[in-house]
């Protein structure tokens, strides 16, 4: 499985053109390599693409209308910028084109797209008349000069009939441009890692154990910034309340011989241990099979982990 895009959180606006369908099946393709996908349409993409199929595609909500709420206090655009690693438009019309060189904000596509500082990237479609016209060319050389990606249409056969450059690229080519821009800092790309994280606890009884305060954020992180970075990572974690990050192999345990065990299994077939577990050094030397009494508690004798 093509894991390069796992993890990722993807915004894909899609705007009025013919070729608003095959913002669909990048949309498709986006989801199965493991991408967090939302959309957003302008209303004129509506009439050629349903919300409801890119709800469907994405398994989230579409965004038509800047004023549109459900029960949330959010301003809709501001909390999709900040959500997002990555925005996409696909198509990229000369109109929306033109007012991202010039800051409109008239709908939730490029008032979103206005307000994210996240990686953009454009993939342009039009009649070639439209594409090279002066005032178009002007405005794909500001938006680059802004850091924003402008990947180049295609040549072939357009919709109004015409033959030359403008054609949107086959989503082939459209998902390797999203992989090389969105991974070229893929230095974990290859690599094995195996993280630890979260507390171990130590059972008394059937009821009691010892454990520590441990939140396991910061192996969490880690695996989930790993991951990102192309590797294949293992997760080794005591209970918490957190989910497991995309992409990200985990596997739980309760004490800390199941995580010694599970640690010494795994510990040939990786390249990297980041071992960020907070372990628990001692454990009952008896475990009772029932509840026991509270005056016996203080009777318990402890042994380290790891005999000198």
């Amino acid at each position: 499985m093509n894991r390069s895009l796992f993890g990722k959180k993807i915004i894909v606006g899609i705007s009025g053109a013919v070729a608003a369908f095959k913002a669909v099946s990048v949309v498709s393709e986006l989801v199965k390599r493991g991408a967090v996908v939302k959309t957003i349409m302008t209303q004129s993409a509506t009439k050629f693409v349903t919300p409801l199929t890119s709800e469907t595609i994405s398994k989230n909500e579409c965004f038509a209308s800047i004023l549109k709420r459900k029960g949330s206090f959010d301003v809709g655009h501001i909390s999709l910028s900040k959500w997002a690693d990555a925005f996409l438009i696909i198509p990229a019309t000369a109109n929306i084109i033109a007012k991202i060189a010039s800051g409109i904000a008239d709908d939730m596509l490029t008032s979103a797209f206005l307000a994210c500082k996240c990686t953009k990237i454009v993939f342009s479609s039009m009649n070639t008349g439209m594409l090279e016209n002066e005032a178009t060319q002007s405005n794909l050389q500001t938006i680059i000069s802004r850091k924003i990606h402008v990947v180049e249409p295609a040549e072939g056969r357009l919709a109004c009939g015409d033959v030359g450059r403008g054609r949107l690229p086959d989503v082939d080519i459209i998902l390797k441009s999203i992989e090389n821009i969105l991974n070229r800092h893929l230095d974990l790309n290859g690599k094995k890692l195996l993280i630890t994280a979260g507390p171990t606890q130590e059972a008394i009884d059937p009821f009691r154990f010892l454990t520590n305060r441990s939140s396991g954020r910061m192996g969490y992180a880690v695996a989930e910034a790993a991951a990102k970075r192309g590797a294949n990572v293992t997760l080794i974690s005591g209970k918490t309340s957190l989910k497991a990050p995309s992409g990200v192999n985990a596997i739980f345990v309760e004490s800390a011989s199941q995580m010694h065990k599970a640690v010494l299994d795994l510990a040939q077939s990786n390249d990297i241990y980041i071992l960020s577990a907070a372990v628990a050094d001692y454990a009952p030397k008896v475990k009772y099979s029932n509840k026991i009494k509270k005056n016996r508690i203080g009777r318990c004798y402890f042994r380290p982990h790891i005999e000198a």
